[in-house]
């Protein structure tokens, strides 16, 4: 059948989805489409909002991907040359232990109330604990090297 006869076109076959390709995600398309009015004129509240999660974006970006860098150099300088491949399994291990046991002691945690309150402020205290903690590690005066 022909668009004239008024048959509607199957989905893909000469019809064209109403967000943009470049933008990646439909969904981020129609939020990005509500955020952004017909009529060119932005809210400040939105606009302030948009500024917001692309900020967020990129430091989350620049500041989660950089881990695996970050803990291989730390262990590297902590540890040695001789050690730093056992010094990053320790430190990726005990993530992995933080991981798995979290959830469960956060549940247990917010049951008896019904929130999670608790639970986040307990986390927030192991945060800062582990911030602390990292700050207090002495790196050696001179970078150890293998023996000879």
């Amino acid at each position: 059948m022909s668009m004239a006869t008024g048959a509607r076109p199957r989905p893909g076959a000469g019809s064209v989805d109403p967000v943009p390709s470049w933008i990646g995600s439909s969904r981020m398309g129609r939020m990005l489409m509500v955020m952004l009015p017909p009529h060119g004129k932005v809210e400040r509240k939105w606009a302030v909002l948009l500024a917001a999660t692309l900020s967020f974006a990129v430091v989350y970006g620049f500041t989660t991907w950089s881990f695996g860098g970050v803990i291989s150099a730390a262990s590297g300088q902590v540890a040695g040359p001789r050690l730093a491949a056992a010094a990053v399994a320790l430190a990726v291990t005990l993530m992995g232990l933080g991981q798995m046991i979290g959830p469960i002691v956060a549940g247990l945690v917010a049951d008896p109330d019904g929130s999670f309150t608790r639970a986040f402020a307990i986390a927030s205290v192991a945060d800062a604990a582990g911030a602390v903690g990292m700050l207090l590690i002495r790196l050696p005066r001179s970078a150890p090297t293998e023996p000879a």
